[in-house]
């Protein structure tokens, strides 16, 4: 007697338009046995580079075009932004979207957020999850077209994930219901990530003596 066939797992699309990157990725693979993950990613430029895995769709993506085309480009990108409230829109986006089950795109002020969430209120075939990094409630909101871009995401996402308490705290303040957001926070590998004996060479390199007290800063500086 032949054996059922497996369950189709459930489809993901990982939206991140330029911003896919190799570190954030990884966190999602594990999740292959149990779901069909598809990262969504620009055409051009982008953080894992010219990556041509067939696992990644690659779409158009004016303002990341624009953005790598020098000053000129940086004015186009952010008179295109000032148009249509938002930058960073996916040509073709919604005819993929509508054959998975979940999309998965990151924070309420993208194009690629607001393409699935206009989408998800025309069809019922998809959830919508937002990750939400930003933790200063109304942040790019300066023009009303952007307020209308953000509205709609907080309206229309089924599901937020904050990577801190402050980041859940400015969605609330935006109006977003409590629970609608969950708090979790970004992870980090401990078998690779851990206290470990003093690299005599490195402290060399760096001309530093070898009982030196030593301060590192993990992260980056914005105007």
């Amino acid at each position: 007697m032949s054996s059922p066939p497996p369950a189709p797992r459930p489809r993901v699309a990982l939206v991140r338009g330029p911003f896919l990157n190799a570190a954030e990725y990884q966190s999602f693979r594990p999740l292959s046995e149990e779901f069909e993950v598809r990262p969504v990613a620009a055409s051009h430029a982008g953080q894992l580079g010219d990556d041509a895995s067939p696992e990644i769709l690659r779409l158009p993506c004016l303002s990341a075009r624009l953005l790598s085309a020098g000053p000129a480009g940086r004015v186009g990108a952010g008179l295109f932004r000032r148009a249509y409230g938002a930058g960073f829109f996916l040509a073709g986006l919604e005819e993929h979207l509508s054959s998975f089950d979940l999309v998965h795109t990151a924070e309420t002020f993208h194009g690629f957020s607001v393409q699935p969430a206009r989408l998800r209120r025309l069809l019922d075939t998809f959830r919508l999850v937002v990750p939400h990094w930003e933790n200063l409630p109304f942040a790019h909101e300066e023009l009303p077209q952007a307020r209308a871009v953000k509205q709609t995401v907080r309206e229309t996402a089924d599901l937020f994930l904050a990577t801190s308490k402050q980041a859940a705290v400015a969605l609330e303040l935006e109006g977003v219901e409590p629970e609608r957001v969950r708090v979790i926070y970004p992870g980090i590998d401990l078998e690779r990530f851990q206290p470990r004996p003093r690299d005599a060479s490195l402290l060399s390199d760096w001309a530093l003596p070898h009982d030196a007290r030593l301060l590192l800063f993990v992260g980056r500086l914005v105007r």
